[in-house]
């Protein structure tokens, strides 16, 4: 209800955040003019800038943790997923996904349920940098070697969330919402859609997911729950 405005390092753009409980850190990233940009804080007040090992013109989007690696992701010069891993939010290695396409990954998330055997993995969705079907899926058992998986239709895929031994992912293309889950990370199954829209984030509070985005033509913004565990 009540918010403050902090000082951020640089006026650069801060696309993703989570807390890592471990760290007791918050990370932020974003993308500069020529370079990925990522900035902690262990309070939320006060941050400090941490530098990639490798610059490129890339942004990042998201970031996520397992119990003992960060990962964030991205795109690199317009035109390749872009992964970095670290230890501890503040040195950074570049990660190669083993197929490259022309794809920005919009989210990653880390993700354990029974139909996965209990092993938990990172999962990460992008969508197409200048061209359609393209949209990607990956998944990575360390953060170091990923692995394409299909995606039931290539559409994009711009939000994704995890609850109740289910992953949600969704995003459009065209005129079209589309929104898949998946138990293991692997498999997928297309859900049903209420309206033509792209959702941009979600999440789930232990009871229901909320996807929210906006209505095709701008008129609008989307706000869609699911009560349901397919």
């Amino acid at each position: 209800m009540t918010w403050s405005e902090r000082a951020n390092p640089k006026a650069i753009d801060l696309n993703g955040v989570t807390w890592i409980p471990w760290l007791s850190l918050w990370v932020a990233v974003g993308n500069g003019d020529t370079d990925a940009y990522i900035v902690t804080s262990p309070d939320g007040t006060t941050w400090t800038e941490r530098a990639p090992t490798v610059a490129l013109s890339l942004i990042l989007k998201s970031v996520s943790y397992s119990t003992t690696l960060v990962v964030a992701v991205g795109s690199s010069d317009g035109t390749n997923p872009y992964i970095l891993t670290s230890p501890d939010a503040i040195t950074w290695t570049k990660r190669t996904p083993a197929v490259a396409r022309p794809i920005s990954l919009e989210r990653v998330i880390w993700f354990s349920s029974p139909a996965s055997g209990g092993v938990a993995r990172f999962v990460a969705v992008g969508d197409a940098i200048g061209a359609a079907g393209y949209a990607y899926i990956l998944y990575s058992l360390d953060g170091i070697t990923w692995v394409e998986v299909a995606n039931p239709k290539l559409n994009n895929l711009l939000a994704l969330a995890a609850g109740d031994s289910i992953l949600l992912a969704s995003g459009g293309s065209g005129s079209v919402t589309y929104t898949i889950t998946s138990r293991d990370g692997i498999n997928w199954t297309e859900r049903e859609n209420l309206t033509a829209a792209f959702a941009e984030g979600a999440a789930w509070n232990g009871k229901r997911f909320v996807m929210v985005g906006l209505v095709v033509g701008g008129a609008s913004a989307l706000v869609e729950t699911s009560l349901s565990k397919p």
